[in-house]
């Protein structure tokens, strides 16, 4: 009787076997890792992208509430202290730049009526909402072309119907308008200030929007509009004359620092941003009026706003991809716009006309029952 030995494998075999089993697996673990590596990717350019679009939105929403009910004259806050740097342009923070953008409107949905005598004003009617210290209130007449604005010296429950206000000062009056003495005769609206700039916010750039022009530092009244902004860019589009027009000849140069674009903070350093003129533009004036054609900021038309939006970590699938951008007047430098540092970029960009800027109406706005008895019952 015969057997069979049973036969195994031999040592070569076996290595041959565990190396392509090796292979196999390697392959399999790289088609894992890119796939994994593709898929972070894909998640930070979504987030930032997403991020970016919000951010829009709301700055095109807010933006375009710009000067509604109020002189032009007062809608952009160009001053500089409290600022970091002192600087409305590209102030260099910890990881970002920011232009500093600062204007009002009032509230379009605000009115009672009340009494102002001696910053002591009382309504008829309880203000409904409750209202931040210092903010700023109107205090108008019917058809009036004049107005006063002071401020909360305290916060105030929506209960309260008596508050105490002190002059806003600068760019409005101090006085109040002839009806503020008598009871019930004065209109009584808010006034918002809105400041958009990026400021750190647990160790990233976060753009936010401020309630208040007061300082930067310790300042807590605002609210984080995105997360991630590398940079924050302001440009604004003036009023031009017509090509064919000889109004302007003293004024045309005012963009000639870099471009003359009739942009301002859009290209180069050295180009202006909007500066208080010696004569301004005024409801008299004509169409085609010099005044009309400075860097005066009652003649900007629109704003260009652009946002540099960085992922929050590094991406590893492009290690040294994805360099710095040179946006509107700020460029990072040559060292950062050609060698990339593996962070995710994106533009997003948004132009949003001022139309309250046009209005030839008054900008203290009763509110009229009567058609055609010429109030501004539009408030801008």
């Amino acid at each position: 009787m015969s057997t069979t030995r049973a036969r195994g494998f031999s040592l070569i075999e076996l290595l041959i076997g565990l190396l392509v089993s090796s292979i196999i697996l390697i392959a399999v673990g790289a088609v894992f890792l890119a796939v994994g590596n593709r898929f972070q990717a894909e998640g930070a350019i979504m987030e930032s992208v997403e991020s970016g679009r919000a951010a829009i939105t709301y700055i095109e929403r807010t933006t375009r509430q710009a000067g509604y009910g109020i002189d032009p004259k007062a809608v952009f806050d160009l001053g500089t202290v409290g600022l970091p740097g002192t600087t409305k342009d590209n102030f260099a923070g910890t990881g970002f730049t920011t232009d500093d953008l600062a204007f009002r409107y009032r509230d379009p949905v605000f009115v009672r009526r009340g009494k102002l005598q001696t910053g002591s004003l009382t309504l008829t009617a309880a203000f409904g909402v409750a209202l931040r210290v210092n903010q700023p209130i109107i205090i108008g007449c019917a058809g009036a072309i004049s107005y006063y604005v002071g401020r909360l010296q305290t916060a105030v429950a929506a209960t309260a119907t008596t508050v105490t206000l002190l002059d806003y000062g600068a760019p409005f009056s101090t006085t109040p308008p002839f009806c503020a003495a008598t009871t019930g005769a004065a209109y009584v609206m808010l006034l918002n200030e809105v400041r958009l700039r990026i400021i750190p916010l647990g160790g990233r750039p976060y753009l936010v929007a401020f309630h208040n022009f007061e300082a930067i530092a310790g300042n807590s009244d605002f609210d984080p509009i995105a997360a991630d902004v590398e940079d924050f860019q302001v440009a604004y589009v003036l009023n031009r004359p017509k090509a064919s027009s000889t109004c302007c000849a003293a004024t045309v140069a005012i963009d000639a620092s870099t471009n003359s674009n009739w942009i301002l903070g859009d290209i180069g350093t050295a180009d202006l941003l909007p500066v208080i003129a010696a004569t301004r533009p005024d409801y008299e004036m004509a169409y085609d009026d010099a005044a009309r054609f400075t860097a005066d900021p009652t003649n900007v038309r629109a704003l260009r706003v652009s946002l540099v939006l960085r992922s929050q970590r590094k991406l590893p699938i492009a290690a040294t991809g994805f360099p710095q951008l040179v946006v509107e007047n700020h460029d990072p430098g040559a060292s950062l716009t050609t060698t990339g540092d593996g962070f995710y970029r994106t533009v997003i960009s948004t132009t949003v006309r001022t139309g309250n800027l046009l209005s030839r109406s008054f900008f203290v706005p009763p509110v009229s029952t009567l058609a055609g008895d010429g109030l501004n019952i539009s408030g801008g």
